[in-house]
This record gives structure tokens, C-alpha cells and sequence, in this order.
């Protein structure tokens, strides 16, 4: 909730109630100051504003921390010819770990010659962020803990606790007891092929699941650290500090230093809202080892963080953790700090739904499509405006941007973030010098918000009026920042891809997108969607762009290029062209050697021109990458049916990047080295991968045009098909391109990379989970995922597949999608029920091991008769872990080849269960006998034993 605050003097609970009684008028647009005055004016005019920032922040506290910090608009409302107004938003920490933002108008007069503010009028005060302080801790004795939450049961004996407290209510607890000990099984019901991988990872790594903890932390809700307190304590009661053992003194002295030191080094650092009425989080963390509490991590996260020093959290020397979110998609996940090898943070290697989920009535497919916390507020419909990039100053993007929502949930704030590079280690300065200036926002009616700085890059406006769930509401932006735009060589600057427009999020479907973007006039923009308008007025180019169809993950670049187009058209289906160019920097042209150098000179020459994005590109190599994005529109139109979006696709190399591509709609980012080919690279090694790589990353890029712009994911969990898709439609450009021995040379390539990976996540959770195999994310989503459409093409035939493709693309276009969306249209295409599919290749972990025992022997009519079973058992890694009870369906081959003829014989056996028999004639005796000799199923290499 969002407080309200009176002018002076209010208590906590006076908060809650209290509103600001005038109610600002409608804002006055703003202008740049230099539209208004000459530049020395407005230099003096800022210096003025700047001062007030410098002594607000020097108003410190006891320890001699600073409890003000100011912002102030860039944009300047003229009274008269000496008077101006600006916008200033000044915050205060308060003793009871709250921020106190006022919304300031300032009036700055002009006389003698110098600016001086003469006036200063509150127009909103507000309290909407808090964090914990320090002192407020009760200690506490109990007889007995006896705690339980999805499948972990923490007890003990006698021990002691105490408690930390946000605005007077419990945040979580930190306890020693005697005889400490837990018990961690993933529900079976809930986990399905999990409760194996949970297994496998036991076997490889018992020591770092089952350990004997030193003490455990809690971080909660309110109001389930009352219910955890009252229901898994016997004989809980208050005690004096001093009475505490020395243990739980010292984890308190610990976390007392580490909350000072962070403090120490931003004194604005760890508020956050408070926990939503309907949000309950639990976190448990055991600690093996160390002092490290469980506060680095949860709900008050990004402040912990900063506890231990930023990035990775350090929960000891060795930690497990149990996270409950009812806000996450899957809400019940389990975290370690390493397993065995693997001495570091990874994230979580379970995840799954709560009992209370599932027993709530909510149907399989409800489950699987709710929203990431960060994606339940809103819709984004539309988002209009103009953006000045590298304009006056090279790193500088100025905005004036109007979104339209539709609240997914009853709103008062709505969060955003701006992107910045090179963030980390620059939060103090940030602090006394912010780079993110927020000159207005506004809501549709034109009355001007206060926002709450949050970070460096975060903040959250405050509506006005609460906005119901299903309204649709407007907000207003204008603002300026430095860090979302890098100049990297004088012919190219990166625009952050994501961020570089707050409130849009990666994966929002947003159906109408009209952008004014503006750059020094030497330069090219590209950008989403159809230009229609590029001019220079001056030194500056004006773009404008719109879209025709709903676009994803929008984005721009600028830069001094060359460029050049395929000599193939690409066409829709009604035979409209689609305008297919590429793009290099002019700096990317230049040559830099990628052999050993043969002296300290030549490798400074080197080193020097490639920092200054020397990549070598020649410019004959455009053409056959426009030839590659041309073709593969074309042959997407056809294989989908769904003609590409877009009024034209560009694609332009990325010099900062090496062997890779990123595809937002109609504008495809390659790495500078895709250009390079394959000779150029190969001194850098990876041989006939990076071969294959360079010749599929483009159609790759372009199936994504289908695969994440046409048909998107709804949620984090349910990423994969994005990947997955495109990398298989790449597949089918090269057997179109080239030769169906391409298609299965790559086919190969998945069915190798998979199985030298060791695999502990499925594909559709790889985006989630967590593995102690670095390869895990790519070999699942990349090599598995596509594999799974070639078991499809084996199992049904090329006919069934193309349908079933079609339909995925027509019958799924412009929705946001879940893996059961895909099922019901595979059911649909195939008329069979495709669960066990689904539940195998894109639900399931393990790979199915075959062992084939056959024998023949001649008949009467002169043929010769092959019979046998081929026995099956599923495994998890490289290390073949058993699963025990459960067992793949599917059709395979079995080849026989003719010891005479040496010709093949082949039929196709059903697998399915423990065993399965197979018995068939062939003309000649058998040479050899194989199962699966060409993959038609992914499987382990099959033993055959006569």
C-alpha cells in the first residue's frame, strides 16, 4: 500500500489514512531549458538545482550517513521572462526504516544576473517504500521447533531466535537449537520426473543435500511469520538479549555489521514496498557452515544483496534453501549453494507447484500459464512517443513516451525499470550525482504523478486514483539518462535492448507502436515495425515508425553503416516484397588480425583497432547473409502459412558481439564475427560446429520472426518453444538450402550435444532451473527441445509435421502461449492424445537407454527369421542415473543388414514399457541387426547382444 503523508509530525499508523489534502492542478508542459535560454543560463540555472542536491545530501545522521537525497527535472516551466518552475522530487529516511518522498515545485527567480530559488511549494507527500532497521529485534527461548512447508521438515530441541520486524511487523527469524536437523523429500505427486533428478543429484552430491546445519534463517511474510512462529515452536517466550546463547549473539552481531557496512556504502539502499496483502513468501535457509543469514535473499532481496557485497548471495559456506512465493508461477522451489564439483551459486534446481495449488481446483493448464510476478500488473497496449539518442551528448537518451495499460490486478503503483550498463560499483556516485532524471510523469488527464526512487534505475509511479483490474489507464513519461545508449566506435552506438523503454517488458505482445526517434544526422536508425518518415532538419535525423502488427521486444540501433540486399526477393503471399537489408558499421569494415601476432607492435595494432570495433568485415560477405534472411522468409511463408509481420526486416552486426544473433521484431542483431565466415574463424577453432552455426544462425534469427514476434510465451517457465522452434525451422533451411544430409548432420548434432551434457532440468523448466552443467540451458533448449519435433517427423511422417507446424503458427498467432497450447494442437493435427509426448521430450528430464537381444535362424521358405525384445530403462546425466518405474513410448527401427546384398531391411517396432518383442522375415541372412541405427528416437547408444 501505498501511504499518503501529511505536512509534519504523523505517526506510522496516522500513515495509513492520511491524504494531502490539495490536489494538484493539471500540469504545465515543461520545456528543455535550452529551448528557452542560452546554455550558460541553463548551466547556472542547474548549477543552483545541483546545490540543492549536494546539501540535502549532506544532512547526515549519527553515524554520519546521508537521510536526503534530491532529483530535479530537466524540463522548466517559464512564469515570465525572470521566473521559471521546476519539478522536485526530495526523499528523507526516517527513523522507523521509512522514505518520505515530496513532490516539490520550485521557483527559481532571475536577478542580477544570477538564478536563485525563491519559492518552494509541496505538492505530494507520500510514504510508499520501507526497509528494516536496526534495535527493533526481540529475542526469544523455545522448548521444541517443528517446522514443515513442501516436502522440508526443519526440528530440534531447546534453542533460542530472534526477530527482525518491518514497520512493527515480523520479517523473519534467525534460531539455534539443540539437536537441529532436517528432512528435505520433494513431494512425488508434485515434482513427477524431479523426485529422480532429486535422487540423481543425492547420489553425486549427498553430502551438500543431507548435512547437520549450524542454525536456519526465515525470511517471511507477516503473516506467515506469525503462523510459522505460533504453530512451530513449543514453548516460545520472550527473553532479554543477554540471556541468548552466544551462538545466536553472534549471528545477531553478524548481521548487525553486515546491515551497517551496507548502509555504510548506500544509505538508501534496501526499500521496497511492503508485501501485498495477497502475497505470502517463505523462505527457509539451513546453513552448514559460516554466519551468513538467511537476509540476503526474498522479499527485501536487492537490500541483502547488498548485505554481502552485491551480485551472488553468499549463504555460508554451504546452504540450502526452501522458497515458497504464491506470486511465482511454480511457487515451491529448492536452492543450493553448490553440489559436489560445483563450489559456487547456481539458483534453483527444483521447482514445482504447492499443495495449496494443487488442491485449489485449478485445472493443469491454469497452473502452467500463470504470470511471472513481474508480468501480473498489466497489459501493455499501446506506447507512442519520441526518443533523442546521442544528441548534444553521445551516451544521452532523452524521452517523452505515452503508454496505454490494461490492469491485469487492482493497481496503485505500477513499478518500472531503465536500463544501464556498467551499473555496478557506481551506486554511491549515483547517489550524489543520479544520471536518471524523470522530468514528468503524467497520467492521461494530464496531472503530473510522484514517483518513488527506488535505485539507480528503478522507481515506482503512484496513480492517482486506484485503477481496477481490466481498466485500461494511460501514463505519461518524460525523462532523460545516460548509460542506455554506448558509444562504442565513432560509426556505432548500443542501445540497451532492454529497459531503454520503462514499463515494457521482454516478451509483452504490444499491438500498436508509433516512435519518433531522433539522432545526429550523419547517422542511420533502424528500428520495429515500418519506417515511414526519415528526414534531417539541421543536425539532427528524424524517424518515425510504426507497426501493423502486434510487436515484441521492441528495440532500436543507429550508426554510420554500409549495407546491402539479397538479390532473391522475399514476398508475402499476396507477392508483396518484403525490403530485406543488412547493415555493418563503418569502423566493423576495418581489418583486425585474428592470427598469433608476430610482435609486441602488431599486437598492440591489433588490440588497439579491435577495442575500437575493428572486426574486418568485407563487404561482399552482406550479401550472402541478406541471401540467408531472404530465403528463409520465404520458406517460413511457406512452411507456416503465416506471412512474416513486418513491412521490411533489417539485420545489422553487433561489434561488441562475437558468434551470436537476438531477434526482435523485424530487427536482427548478429555478431560482428557471424561475418566473418568460416575461413576467417578458423584459427579460433570449433570447426565443423561453428561451420554449421554460421551457416543456420540467420535463419535461426528469422524463425524467431514466427517463434517469439507471431507466437509468444506467456510466462518464463514456458520459454522453450521460442528457441526450440526457430531452431528447428533453422534445420529445415538447411535441408532446403542445402541437402537433407545437412538437416541430419545438425540433427546429429542436438543428439551429441545432448548426450555429452548432463542433463538435470527438462526443456520447457530449463528457463527456470538451475544446473550444476553450464551446457544444461543450451543442450535442453537448443539440441533437445528441436530434437523433439525430429521424433515427431520420425514417429508420424513428414505430412503429420508440416500440418502440425501450420497449425501451431495459424491457430497460435498474436497469443501468448504455454507448452498445453501446443499440445491441444497437436492433439487436434495428430487425432491422438499427445500427453505422453509432451510428458517425455518437453516435461521430462530423463533419456530412455535401449538394449536389444535378438537371434535368427533360416525358415522353410528360405528366408530368415529375426526375433527378439528390446528392453528399455530411463536415466538421467552422462552417468546413466536409473529412473526406476517409468518408461518412454515411441516408435523405433529395427535395421537389418544383408550379409550378401549388404542392402537394409527396416521396420518400425513399437517401444513401450520394460520390453518390448519384435519378429519379422527377411530375404537374406543378417549381417548386422541395430535398434535406432538413425535416431528416429534420442536415446543413449544401443547394446545389441545376440
Amino acid at each position: 500500500m501505498i501511504r499518503r503523508h501529511p505536512s509534519r509530525g504523523s505517526s506510522v499508523a496516522v500513515l495509513c489514512v492520511a491524504l494531502l489534502a490539495a490536489t494538484p492542478a493539471a500540469a504545465t508542459k515543461g520545456q528543455r531549458c535550452e529551448e528557452i535560454l542560452p546554455r550558460d543560463e541553463c548551466e547556472a540555472l542547474r548549477a543552483v538545482l545541483n546545490k540543492k542536491v549536494a546539501d540535502l545530501w549532506e544532512r547526515k545522521d549519527a553515524q554520519g550517513r546521508s537521510l536526503q537525497r534530491g532529483a530535479y527535472s530537466r524540463s522548466v516551466v517559464p512564469v515570465d521572462a525572470e521566473t521559471l518552475q521546476v519539478t522536485f522530487h526530495e526523499d528523507t529516511v526516517r527513523e522507523d526504516g521509512s522514505l518520505l518522498t515530496e513532490r516539490k515545485r520550485l521557483t527559481l527567480k532571475r536577478a542580477g544576473g544570477k538564478w536563485a530559488i525563491v519559492g518552494e511549494e509541496v505538492e505530494d507527500r507520500l510514504v510508499g517504500v520501507f526497509r528494516p532497521v536496526m534495535g527493533d529485534e526481540t529475542f526469544h527461548r523455545f522448548d521444541k521447533i517443528d517446522l514443515e512447508l513442501e516436502g522440508l521438515h526443519v526440528s530440534g530441541g531447546a534453542g533460542f531466535l530472534f526477530r527482525d520486524f518491518v514497520l512493527g511487523k515480523p520479517a523473519g527469524f534467525v534460531l539455534v537449537a539443540d539437536g537441529l536437523r532436517y528432512e528435505y523429500t520433494p513431494p512425488a505427486e508434485a515434482t513427477r520426473q524431479y523426485f529422480s533428478v532429486y535422487r540423481y543429484y543425492k547420489n553425486k552430491a549427498r553430502d551438500d543435500l543431507e548435512f547437520t546445519p549450524r542454525f536456519a534463517s526465515v525470511l517471511c511474510d507477516p503473516e506467515s511469520c506469525e503462523r510459522l512462529l505460533r504453530d512451530g515452536f513449543s514453548g516460545l517466550r520472550d527473553v532479554d538479549r543477554t540471556q541468548a546463547s552466544e551462538e545466536l549473539l553472534r549471528l545477531h552481531a553478524d548481521y548487525e555489521g553486515r546491515y551497517r557496512r551496507a548502509l555504510d556504502q548506500n544509505p538508501f539502499a534496501g526499500f521496497r514496498t511492503e508485501v501485498p496483502p495477497d502475497r505470502r513468501t517463505i523462505w527457509i535457509g539451513l546453513n552448514k557452515k559460516g554466519r551468513e543469514i538467511l537476509w540476503d535473499v526474498g522479499i527485501y532481496g536487492d537490500f541483502f544483496l547488498g548485505l554481502v557485497g552485491g551480485g551472488t548471495p553468499e549463504l555460508g559456506d554451504h546452504s540450502l534453501l526452501l522458497a515458497w512465493d504464491s506470486w511465482a508461477p511454480k511457487d515451491v522451489q529448492l536452492w543450493v549453494t553448490r553440489l559436489g564439483m560445483w563450489d559456487t551459486w547456481f539458483g534453483p534446481i527444483l521447482a514445482y507447484h504447492s499443495r495449496a495449488l494443487r488442491e485449489s481446483g485449478a485445472s493443469p493448464y491454469e497452473l502452467e500459464l500463470r504470470d511471472d510476478p513481474e508480468a501480473r500488473d498489466y497489459d501493455m497496449q499501446a506506447l507512442h512517443g519520441e526518443v533523442e539518442l546521442g544528441l548534444g551528448d553521445a551516451e544521452l537518451q532523452r524521452s517523452d513516451v505515452t503508454y496505454r495499460f490494461r490492469a491485469k490486478r487492482d493497481l496503485e503503483r505500477v513499478p518500472f525499470f531503465i536500463a544501464r550498463e556498467n551499473l555496478i560499483g557506481e551506486e554511491r556516485r549515483e547517489l550524489r550525482n543520479p544520471t536518471m532524471s524523470v522530468d514528468s510523469i503524467q497520467d492521461g488527464e494530464g496531472n503530473e504523478l510522484t514517483w518513488v526512487k527506488q535505485g539507480p534505475v528503478t522507481g515506482l509511479v503512484v496513480l492517482r486514483q486506484p485503477v481496477k483490474a481490466g481498466e485500461t489507464f494511460t501514463l505519461r513519461m518524460q525523462f532523460q539518462t545516460r548509460g542506455t545508449v554506448t558509444k562504442v566506435n565513432p560509426s556505432f552506438s548500443y542501445v540497451a535492448r532492454g529497459g531503454w523503454l520503462p514499463f515494457v517488458r521482454f516478451g509483452d505482445f504490444i499491438d500498436d507502436v508509433q516512435l519518433t526517434v531522433k539522432v545526429p544526422a550523419r547517422y542511420r536508425v533502424l528500428g520495429i515495425g515500418r519506417k515511414v518518415e526519415d528526414k534531417v532538419e539541421g543536425d539532427v535525423r528524424i524517424t518515425r515508425w510504426m507497426t501493423d502488427s502486434p510487436v515484441e521486444f521492441p528495440s532500436v540501433t543507429f550508426g554510420e553503416y554500409i549495407s546491402d540486399t539479397p538479390d532473391v526477393e522475399a514476398k508475402k503471399r499476396d507477392g508483396t516484397k518484403i525490403p530485406v537489408e543488412v547493415f555493418v558499421d563503418k569502423v566493423s569494415i576495418q581489418t583486425v588480425k585474428l592470427e598469433e601476432p608476430t610482435n609486441v607492435d602488431e599486437f598492440q595494432k591489433d588490440i588497439t583497432a579491435f577495442e575500437a570495433g575493428a572486426r574486418g568485415i568485407r563487404a561482399r560477405q552482406l550479401k550472402a547473409i541478406a541471401q540467408q534472411a531472404a530465403n528463409s522468409l520465404n520458406l517460413y511463408r511457406e512452411i507456416f502459412q503465416i506471412d512474416y509481420p513486418y513491412g521490411k526486416l533489417d539485420l545489422v552486426a553487433d561489434p561488441l558481439g562475437f558468434l551470436y544473433g537476438q531477434a526482435p521484431s523485424s530487427l536482427i542483431y548478429l555478431g560482428a564475427f557471424v561475418f566473418r565466415g568460416e575461413g576467417a574463424l578458423a584459427s579460433l577453432g570449433g570447426g565443423t560446429q561453428t561451420a554449421k552455426f554460421l551457416k543456420s544462425v540467420v535463419a535461426h534469427e528469422v524463425g524467431h520472426q514466427w517463434w517469439g514476434s507471431i507466437v509468444a510465451n506467456a510466462n518464463t517457465w514456458n520459454y522453450w518453444f521460442v528457441e526450440s522452434l526457430a531452431e528447428y525451422a533453422s534445420a529445415l533451411f538447411m535441408e532446403n538450402a542445402f541437402s537433407k544430409q545437412e538437416y541430419l548432420e545438425k540433427v546429429e548434432e542436438w543428439r551429441h550435444n545432448v548426450l555429452e551434457t548432463d542433463m538435470t532440468t527438462s526443456v520447457q523448466d530449463a528457463s527456470g532451473l538451475a544446473s550444476p552443467d553450464p551446457f544444461n540451458y543450451t543442450s535442453a533448449v537448443y539440441n533437445k527441445g528441436p530434437f523433439a519435433f525430429h521424433v515427431l517427423r520420425m514417429t508420424f511422417g513428414d505430412e503429420k509435421l508440416f500440418a502440425f507446424l501450420r497449425a501451431l503458427a495459424q491457430k497460435l498467432k498474436s497469443k501468448e502461449i504455454v507448452t498445453l497450447d501446443m499440445q491441444r494442437v497437436a492433439e487436434e493435427v495428430y487425432q491422438v492424445p499427445m500427453g505422453w509426448f509432451f510428458d517425455q521430450w518437453i516435461r521430462g528430464v530423463a533419456i530412455p537407454e535401449f538394449t536389444v537381444d535378438y537371434r535368427t535362424r533360416r525358415t522353410e521358405d528360405g528366408k530368415w527369421l529375426v526375433e527378439g525384445v528390446v528392453r528399455q530403462r530411463l536415466a538421467i546425466g552422462k552417468d546413466r542415473f536409473p529412473v526406476e518405474g517409468q518408461y518412454y513410448l515411441g516408435v523405433g527401427r529395427v535395421v537389418v543388414t544383408g550379409r550378401k546384398s549388404k542392402q537394409e531391411y527396416a521396420t518400425q517396432i513399437r517401444v513401450e514399457g520394460p520390453e518390448s518383442p519384435f519378429r519379422f522375415k527377411v530375404p537374406e541372412e543378417p549381417l548386422e541387426i541395430a535398434f535406432n541405427k538413425y535416431g528416429d528416437m534420442l536415446s543413449y547408444p544401443v547394446q545389441t547382444r545376440e
